[in-house]
């Protein structure tokens, strides 16, 4: 690692955990190159379930109850 990028990280572990989560997420995009047809077809998928949802063919669930599921099913997590 050069000494840049040493100083970066040093500093970066310095953020409150919040912030460097986002870091390293964007970190992360910034190397990954998606496939354009993979990306083609998750937004075609998000704008189905998004009409399916619209139209009132889909439920929803909030995010407390889709974490007290899991948390149910892996209490070890």
């Amino acid at each position: 690692m050069s000494g840049e990028a040493q100083a970066i990280l040093e500093q970066a572990l310095k953020l409150p955990a919040p912030e460097r989560e986002l870091l390293v997420e964007l970190l992360h995009e910034s190397t990954v190159h998606a496939d354009p047809e993979i990306e083609r077809a998750w937004i075609e998928e998000c704008q189905r379930r998004s009409s399916a949802v619209d139209a009132g063919e889909m439920d929803t669930l909030a995010w407390e109850d889709v974490k007290k599921g899991l948390q149910a099913k892996y209490p070890q997590a």
